[in-house]
C-alpha cells in the first residue's frame, strides 16, 4: 500500500516572502538598535558610571582609613578611564602620593563621552612636576593642543577617611597597580596611563577636584581647534557643570 508523504519545508515565493519581511523588520530594528546604543553613550549614562565608581573610591577611603578617590585619564586610544587610587606615601616616596589601588581594574567611561575639568597647569617646565599651580580654562588659546587636552581630562577627586569629599594635593605614581608607567613604557604599548612626571604633557601634581563637566567626543570633536572653548566648551562650564556632594560623594547638576 503506498502512503503519499507530506513534503515539510518552504517553497521558493514562500522562502522569497520571508526573506523580505526579515528584512523589512531588520530595516525597521537597526534605528530603534542605534538608538538604543546610543543612549548608553549619552551624558546621563556617563554621569551613572562616574557616580558609581565614585561611590567605590568613597568606599575604600573609608575602609582602608586613607585618602583614596578616582582618578580620571585618557589612554593612547583617546578613550577616558577613571583608576582607583589611594594615598600611600611609603610606596610612593612623595608626600601627596597616591597609588593605584590593587585588585582593582580601571574602568572605561562610555565612549561617546568623557570628562574635563577644565583647568590647566601653569607650570609646565622640566623639573616642575611638584607644582600644583593651575587656572581655569577661559579661551580658545588654552585648549589647542594635545597636551592641554591631556591636562584637562586629567584629574582626581578623593575623599577623606571618614568619607568627606576634600580637595587633596596629588600625584599619582603606579606602585602596587601596573596600569601607570613611564612615557616610554606607555608609548611602546606596555602599559596604559602614565606617571605623574611630564609637566609639559600635562601631567603633574594638582588638587583633587570637587566639579568637572561632562562632554560629548563627538560634538568636542568636530570643534576646530581654534573655537573648542568658544564652540562648545565655555557653553558646557555655563550651563551643565558638575557639583560633587561633599558629604556623600553623589553627583549634583548645576
Amino acid at each position: 500500500m503506498n502512503v503519499k508523504r507530506k513534503k515539510r519545508g518552504f517553497s521558493l515565493p514562500e522562502t522569497i516572502v520571508v526573506m523580505g519581511v526579515i528584512g523589512l523588520l531588520a530595516g525597521i530594528g537597526v534605528p530603534a538598535v542605534k538608538g538604543v546604543l546610543a543612549s548608553f553613550e549619552s551624558s546621563d549614562r556617563v554621569r551613572d558610571v562616574i557616580g558609581a565608581a565614585l561611590s567605590s573610591g568613597r568606599a575604600i577611603a573609608i575602609k582602608e582609613q586613607k585618602y583614596a578617590g578616582v582618578r580620571f585619564q585618557r589612554d593612547l586610544a583617546g578613550d577616558q578611564y577613571m583608576i582607583f587610587i589611594v594615598h600611600d606615601q611609603a610606596a610612593t616616596d612623595l608626600a601627596y602620593g597616591f597609588r593605584s589601588v590593587i585588585g582593582r581594574n580601571p574602568v572605561r567611561l562610555p565612549r561617546g563621552g568623557g570628562v574635563m575639568d577644565l583647568r590647566l597647569r601653569t607650570k609646565t617646565g622640566s623639573g616642575e612636576a611638584q607644582y600644583p599651580d593651575d587656572e581655569p580654562i577661559a579661551s580658545d588659546g588654552q585648549i589647542d593642543s594635545d597636551e592641554e587636552l591631556r591636562d584637562t581630562t586629567t584629574f582626581s577627586v578623593v575623599f577623606s577617611p571618614s568619607g568627606k569629599l576634600v580637595t587633596h594635593e596629588v600625584r599619582v605614581r603606579g606602585t602596587g597597580g601596573g596600569v601607570f608607567g613611564d612615557s616610554t613604557v606607555v608609548d611602546a604599548g606596555n602599559a596604559m596611563f602614565y606617571h605623574d612626571y611630564y609637566p609639559a604633557m600635562g601631567l603633574g601634581q594638582e588638587p583633587s577636584r570637587n566639579r568637572f563637566v561632562v562632554f560629548n567626543r563627538s560634538k568636542f570633536s568636530d570643534q576646530p581647534f581654534t573655537s573648542r572653548w568658544t564652540g562648545y566648551l565655555g557653553g558646557l562650564q555655563t550651563a551643565k557643570e558638575v557639583y560633587i556632594n561633599p558629604y556623600n560623594g553623589q553627583l549634583i547638576s548645576r
